[in-house]
């Protein structure tokens, strides 16, 4: 049972195993299911000859692909939250009998090097006097030997508690990740907007039922000016549940939403043409405005007169230096329309309306704006869900309190010698420190300053 004990708080096993958890997560880092092409699959494949399918294939049967759920990093995690245990427990009685045991007279430390001596012209009362209003706010300790009076002062030694009290946050976070592990997953889910979904994809390719459906009601996008880099892109998602109320949030690049212990960010977004998209317009004439909206070649009647329908669609046109249509690529940067005017119900031909472009919607005696293409946008969500979130919470405060501890004091002992000569007294002094050891002397110095 020793040599169990002697193995498992062994810091060798600490830093092997430290190494191979940082391996495992990087590994875990870049390995892109969804890009196969790129980080270490893109690698190894490309160093191998192997396909991407095949090169998926092995790092699935090492249960790779999601590395932080794999059997692997979990073993390490266990066998880290034991190392650590063991590590602690097995020394912590040790200090738990140091904290309980008084301050004791060492006359030994005075024949180590280190310490200094000072003479003052003072009797042995007045000095132990002094030293009382020196370290009253220190445990004390003291006795005579013949004329020679010997007092030991320490204090801060409850921060030595501390590093334990670190490890205790540590192993309370490592547990943590250990049933998250287990318990939790992450993953993602793709929406059309005005659609709904239950089923998530983790990283390994299956598929996970949420308890609950999720809508993407509505998506927006917005772009620097001159650029079709994405400034700004959120989400408008009602939750529902069986038996509960729906719950609206908005989700967004640096705002996620909360639900059930689960958390829902915006991962990225798509454009997905399709035959279902609606098309809003805002129609304008004699100060009157009216919303409307239509699909693909369904002809819309405005009044007794004017009817339109829209032909044609584009998610991003736009119009050069003389004022023709250019394509600049298929995200929605500025969707536009062709649109079809009917007068008595014969056509007046097609015309482009921009979204971007306010002036390409405006007629005589009407102006028709296009807003958006409804539909044809898909947001991309990653579903994270851990059951212990709350412990991990509790580890990092137990964590902190740990390293103030640690940090907000020191542990420190003082040792002095008093040897009356004549009418003189020879002080000798003496110094501990747990962490700063190289400042000992500065500290005795100025201890002997204030004496």
């Amino acid at each position: 049972m020793r040599k169990i004990l002697d193995i498992f708080s062994s810091v060798k096993l600490t830093l092997w195993l430290m190494v191979l958890i940082i391996i495992l997560s990087s590994i875990g880092s870049f390995i892109s299911v969804s890009n196969p092409d790129s980080g270490i699959l893109g690698l190894v494949s490309k160093l191998t000859g192997m396909g991407h399918q095949d090169v998926m294939a092995i790092f699935d049967k090492m249960g790779l692909l999601d590395a932080y759920h794999s059997s692997l990093f979990i073993g390490m995690l266990i066998l880290f939250t034991i190392n650590l245990t063991v590590c602690t427990f097995y020394k912590l009685p040790n200090i738990l009998k140091f904290l309980k045991s008084e301050v004791k007279v060492n006359k030994a430390v005075f024949e180590k090097q280190g310490c200094i001596k000072i003479e003052k012209d003072i009797d042995v009362k007045s000095l132990k006097d002094r030293l009382d209003e020196i370290f009253k706010r220190y445990k004390i300790a003291e006795e005579r030997d013949g004329d020679k009076y010997f007092f030991t002062a320490e204090k801060g030694g409850f921060s030595r508690v501390g590093v334990y009290v670190v490890h205790l946050g540590i192993i309370v976070i490592l547990i943590s990740g250990i049933l998250g592990g287990i318990f939790g997953y992450n993953g993602k889910i793709a929406i059309l907007e005005g659609d709904t979904d239950d089923t998530i994809i983790l990283k390994d390719n299956k598929t996970l039922k949420l308890p609950f459906n999720i809508k993407l009601n509505e998506f927006s996008v917005s772009y620097y000016d001159n650029s079709t880099k994405a400034k700004e892109y959120k989400s408008e998602i009602i939750i529902s549940k069986k038996d509960k109320p729906d719950e609206a949030f908005v989700v967004g690049v640096n705002k996620q939403a909360k639900y059930e212990n689960l958390k829902i960010y915006q991962a990225s977004y798509g454009f997905y043409p399709s035959k279902d998209v609606t098309f809003r317009f805002l129609f304008k004439a004699n100060g009157v405005e009216k919303k409307i909206q239509v699909k693909m070649d369904e002809v819309y009647r405005i009044n007794e007169n004017l009817s339109f329908a829209v032909r044609d669609f584009a998610p991003s046109l736009s119009l050069d230096s003389e004022g023709r249509l250019i394509n600049l690529n298929d995200m929605m940067v500025n969707p536009a329309v062709v649109v079809e005017f009917f007068v008595d119900n014969e056509s007046k031909g097609s015309v482009p309306i921009l979204a971007n472009y306010q002036q390409t919607g405006i007629f005589d005696g009407f102006e028709l704006h296009f807003l958006k293409a409804y539909g044809v946008q898909f947001s991309v969500f990653s579903i994270n869900y851990n059951p212990v979130i709350n412990l991990i919470y509790i580890g990092f405060i137990i964590l902190s309190v740990g390293i103030f501890i640690s940090f907000s004091t020191e542990h420190q002992l003082v040792y002095i010698r008093i040897t009356p000569v004549q009418d003189r007294s020879v002080v000798e002094l003496c110094g501990y420190k747990h962490r700063f050891k190289k400042d000992v002397a500065r500290m005795l110095n100025e201890i002997a300053d204030k004496i």
